[in-house]
């Protein structure tokens, strides 16, 4: 209603005179459009823009001239018109295998190459006063571990207990946490010897001790 007050001085007479809004076909928006345009333009500094009058050699409303794909001005390659195809599985396979191989070499040459270097400055190291070396060849490492073994069987308390569960031998043996006994509940922390990160709480009379596994 707003917008037919503020033009209604310029409108033609049969709009202005309409009661309904039988007057705002579509064959008249072209002229409402326009004065629309002039009543914006008589109160508003700013030029109005030019009407489709103004441009004589405009197309029609809804003719659009088709679209070109020109060439770009810059070097290309021309895109391929066959879909790729993949290859199969064991190339794709066999590739891997290669770059992996190939990645592996270039770290080697790089970790050689860059050994010697080093990050920040050099420190000076003296040797350890009155150090000597044993004149006998050093003991191998079966015989050292074995000397080990001895001295842990051999001190008292020093062994860790393992223990099986009643009614779960399947999942094996089981560390017995030390100092997690709790005398009132006759409850212990057991850890799952092949998976350090299994720990559960379980019954004492439960746990069948054994502390020999390391003779």
């Amino acid at each position: 209603q707003a917008t037919k007050d503020r033009l209604s001085p310029t409108v033609a007479p049969e709009m202005a005179a309409a009661p309904d809004a039988q007057a705002w076909e579509p064959q008249h928006a072209a002229v409402v459009e326009s004065q629309l345009w002039e009543a914006s333009a008589a109160t508003s500094t700013f030029p109005a823009p030019p009407m489709a009058s103004s441009f004589p050699h405009a197309r029609p409303t809804g003719v659009w001239k088709p679209l070109e794909a020109k060439p770009p001005p810059w070097p290309h390659r021309r895109a391929s018109t066959k879909p790729m195809t993949v290859p199969p599985r064991e190339h794709r396979e066999v590739l891997a295998a290669q770059r992996q191989k190939l990645a592996e070499q270039a770290f080697a040459l790089d970790r050689n190459h860059t050994r010697l270097e080093r990050d920040g400055e050099a420190k000076v190291h003296r040797p350890v006063p009155f150090l000597e070396l044993p004149a006998v060849e050093p003991r191998p490492l079966e015989e050292l571990r074995a000397m080990l073994r001895q001295a842990v069987v051999s001190k008292e308390g020093s062994q860790p207990q393992f223990a099986l569960l009643t009614g779960r031998e399947q999942e094996g043996w089981h560390l017995l946490c030390p100092e997690s006994y709790v005398q009132q509940n006759d409850t212990v922390e057991v850890m799952k010897a092949s998976d350090v990160r299994q720990i559960s709480v379980e019954l004492y009379r439960n746990c069948k001790v054994s502390v020999n596994l390391l003779r």
